[in-house]
């Protein structure tokens, strides 16, 4: 579990939402703990202060920004278990234009 390591995530307040794209712009700290930012489509109440193209990551198709307000410092060791159940799945890791830009929000 690297920066710039991408996993989709399922909401666990609403199982029935489906997951989002999370990046990770951590490396692991002390505590073993990284911080994870989402990617939501972009609406019209979004906060747009990183926005996302089409195609800026393999599974971004739309209009789409990072959601501070849903980033989340996650324990290594629950993301290997959420990885291990299904609740959690890797996908390909972001590009470090796209972590830097992450970071700076």
């Amino acid at each position: 579990m690297t920066c710039g390591c991408t996993y989709l995530l399922y909401d666990e307040e609403d199982s029935s939402a489906p997951p989002h794209l999370h990046i990770q712009i951590t490396d692991p700290d002390a505590s073993n703990r990284i911080v994870l930012v989402s990617v939501t489509t972009e609406r019209a109440k979004s906060d747009t202060m990183v926005r996302l193209a089409p195609g800026v990551h393999p599974f971004v198709k739309q209009p789409s920004v990072i959601t501070y307000a849903y980033s989340k410092l996650l324990d290594c060791d629950k993301l290997k278990r959420l990885i291990n159940d299904g609740d959690a799945i890797e996908k390909k890791a972001a590009d470090k234009q796209l972590v830097q830009r992450a970071q700076a929000g």
